[in-house]
């Protein structure tokens, strides 16, 4: 079986994670690109080629960042850990003070968590950095539950490790920008299983073929 891994992750959420009483949700990958996979009314939702959920290849701004899919100002160039790495290192060559350098040891050291804990120390050029990609992704998720009327939006993914210093900037976006009476009780919660999230969701979607056949190993 072949499947997205974000797709795969959303369907070890729902049957084996945080979201297994949850029918409509979002669940978010977030690392060195940003996916994303939607559940609604308990099933795995994939668009008539398998290609929903995108959320990464949204355009913000038309006159933004290019992404590496060839367009200009997506989600991902300006929200994901890439894009984090890639913002501090241009901010960092153009002089500006930050404390970013030193906790690298070079410019070409720079990475995402590098931004987020000069960000957590009080930093000024990673706090804005890191701000200005949380809202970005803020925006997008609040689109989602906008349009989608959403329960939960589960996140996995490398930069989920910042743990409420990510959920609470977050959360604090979303409610700015979602319509008001939309997904009122939407809570955004980081998955439990961390970096085994792909392989959980691989192997569920397995372990329900197999259960949906009746346990025949021959009809898998």
């Amino acid at each position: 079986m072949i499947e997205n891994v974000t797709q795969a992750i959303a369907v070890g959420e729902k049957y084996y994670g945080i979201c297994k009483d949850t029918e409509n949700f979002l669940c978010v990958s977030y690392g060195y690109g940003i996916g994303s996979a939607i559940v609604t009314n308990g099933r795995l939702y994939k668009g008539c080629r398998g290609f929903a959920g995108e959320l990464g290849h949204i355009v913000m701004d038309k006159n933004g960042p290019r992404c590496d899919c060839g367009g200009y100002g997506c989600l991902e160039a300006i929200s994901s850990r890439n894009a984090i790495a890639k913002c501090a290192k241009e901010r960092v060559g153009r002089g500006e003070r930050t404390s970013i350098l030193e906790l690298a040891g070079n410019i070409g050291g720079i990475e995402a968590k590098t931004v987020l804990d000069a960000a957590k120390a009080g930093d000024a050029v990673a706090s804005s950095i890191v701000e200005n990609a949380i809202e970005y992704l803020g925006i997008a998720i609040a689109g989602m539950i906008t349009m989608l009327d959403l329960e939960v939006i589960v996140m996995s993914g490398g930069i989920t490790h910042a743990g409420k210093f990510l959920t609470d900037r977050l959360e604090r976006h979303v409610e700015r920008h979602k319509m008001r009476y939309s997904g009122q009780d939407a809570k955004i919660v980081i998955s439990k299983f961390g970096s085994d999230a792909a392989a959980i969701g691989a192997a569920s979607l397995i372990l329900n073929r197999w259960v949906e056949c009746g346990g025949n190993p021959n009809a898998l």
